[in-house]
Order: structure tokens, then sequence, then C-alpha cells
């Protein structure tokens, strides 16, 4: 029973030595790999939002065009409105 707890002892020594030189190894590798991959999503990301601005830009203008021609339309009625009124009165 003496011989399994040293051979048990010595396998949990080395597993924990192992893991203390391993883990901070793996999160360094693990850093340096993902960094690259990390920022390219990001950049994606990024040119999805200044893609989804220009477009926003561009129906905002579009709606504005539209927002003028409306109301030089109105403002044409007004001025047709306010000619037959004139027309149609008594002098």
């Amino acid at each position: 029973m003496g011989g399994f707890l040293n051979e048990l002892a010595g396998v949990l020594a080395i597993f924990f030595l192992g893991s203390i030189i391993l883990i901070p190894l793996l999160g360094i590798t693990l850093r340096f790999a993902l960094k690259p991959l990390i920022e390219s999503v990001a950049k994606l990301q990024g040119a999805d939002r200044d893609e989804s601005m220009r477009l926003l830009a561009e129906r905002f203008e579009g709606l504005e065009g539209d927002l003028s021609e409306t109301q030089r339309e109105l403002a044409e009625l007004r001025a047709a409105n306010e000619f037959e009124r004139r027309l149609k009165a008594p002098e």
C-alpha cells in the first residue's frame, strides 16, 4: 500500500508541477494565436458598421429630398389655391 501512495504522490506532483508550467504557457500561446483572429473579427464588424452608416446616410438624404419636394409641391398648391380664390372673389 505504501508503494502505491508513493507512486500516486509522484504522479500528482508531476501533474501539478506540469500544470504550473503548462497553463501559463498555454495561455501565452493562445493569446498570440487568437489575437490576429479577434482583431480580424473586430475589423469586419467595424466595416459592417461603416457600411450600415453609409446606407443610413443615403436613405436619410433620400428622405430629405422627398421632404423638400413635398414642401415645394405644397407651396405650389397653396399658390394655386390662392389664385383660384382670387379669381372667384367678387370684385
